[in-house]
């Protein structure tokens, strides 16, 4: 039993639940593909109040949140939902000035990254992207 008040440590990597070791490489996989498009990874795992965004990338005047869904087999992107871009696009757009100050005219979009681990290790990375949402 632990103390109350008392914090325990973060757990180690043996430790963690299998799922989050899977979900961080499909996060690297994508972030290695957008870099690899031009983009700069500009944040992971952005805790705002109105949601975490997975990945935060930015090309020129765009800034696009990036949804990650890592399975191990099927359509991760048949997971995310209406509600759930809208929540992120929210997200995005409440710290868009803060990420990217130095351009005025800044573009956002939201999109999803479909990752796939197969059986023997390899994982494929689909991005669909979004749609350029307002910006004011």
């Amino acid at each position: 039993m632990r103390e109350p008040g008392r914090r325990l440590p973060p757990r180690s990597p043996e430790r963690a639940d299998p799922r989050h070791r899977i979900g961080r490489q499909g996060e690297d996989a994508a972030a290695r593909l957008y870099r690899s498009a031009g983009f700069a990874v500009v944040a992971r795992n952005l805790r705002t109040t109105l949601g975490e965004l997975d990945l935060v990338v930015r090309r020129g005047s765009l800034l696009a949140a990036v949804e990650v869904k890592t399975r191990r087999g099927g359509a991760p992107e048949r997971t995310v939902g209406d509600e759930e871009l809208a929540r992120r696009a929210r997200a995005l757009a409440a710290v868009a000035r803060v990420l990217a100050p130095d351009v005025r005219r800044l573009r956002l979009r939201v999109d999803v990254a479909a990752v796939v681990c197969r059986k023997d290790g390899t994982l494929e990375v689909l991005v669909l992207p979004g749609r350029e949402l307002p910006c004011g």
